[in-house]
């Protein structure tokens, strides 16, 4: 497959949203009606660079109902091109808006 006239490609992977997606392609009006019963979350993404090396963790789940982030994860431990000096760390924060029904 060719994306874009310019990337040849074995396998695309979309991460377009379902209720955007159906609207793009010729979905049957079955699985538009479907697509719009979906319930979902919003995600923010925190991220932060901190003047300390990283623990030797990579991500971590929060399960707390008190706290107000989910899961929090050590990237500059994922590769040394995330935080090229050792002194620093790069540490993202995922946040759970939940959908008010």
């Amino acid at each position: 497959m060719i994306v874009n006239d310019r990337f040849e490609v074995k396998r695309l992977i979309s991460t377009i949203l379902l209720r955007e997606l159906i609207d793009v392609i010729e979905a049957l009006n079955e699985i538009v009606k479907l697509a719009k019963q979906l319930d979902y979350n919003a995600v923010i993404i925190v991220g932060i660079t901190l003047r300390k090396k990283a623990p030797d963790t990579h991500w971590v789940y929060v399960p707390e109902h008190n706290i107000v982030f989910h899961k929090y994860a050590w990237i500059s431990n994922y590769s040394p091109y995330n935080a090229p000096d050792e002194m620093l760390s790069s540490l993202l924060i995922e946040i759970t808006i939940r959908r008010k029904k």
